[in-house]
């Protein structure tokens, strides 16, 4: 599957800049769809070496279970969970 820079930066925990810088430097592989650089999921989890893959995948499954016991209203008027809290706190525990 394909992702933005955006969506990688948030997976790897890192800023879109930096994931410019790394797809500049010829470090991460992308492809231009218009004006926008997507990149193949695998491709940011072989770079990382899976550890942010695998903090990502355990951030999902956190949400899914907290999100689940929530009404449709509760989860809307939640909207976005603060993801950068959550692997801050996750990143301190290891």
């Amino acid at each position: 599957m394909e992702i933005t820079v955006p969506e990688a930066a948030l997976r790897a925990n890192r800023t879109q800049e930096t994931i410019r810088r790394w797809i500049w430097s010829g470090r991460l592989r992308s492809r231009k769809i218009g004006n926008q650089h997507v990149i193949e999921e695998g491709d940011l989890e072989r770079m990382l070496g899976g550890a942010e893959a695998e903090r990502w995948t355990r951030y999902l499954a956190l949400r899914d279970e907290n999100l689940a016991g929530l009404s449709a209203a509760s989860r809307a008027r939640l909207g976005a969970i603060d993801l950068g809290a959550w692997l801050d706190e996750d990143r301190d525990a290891h």
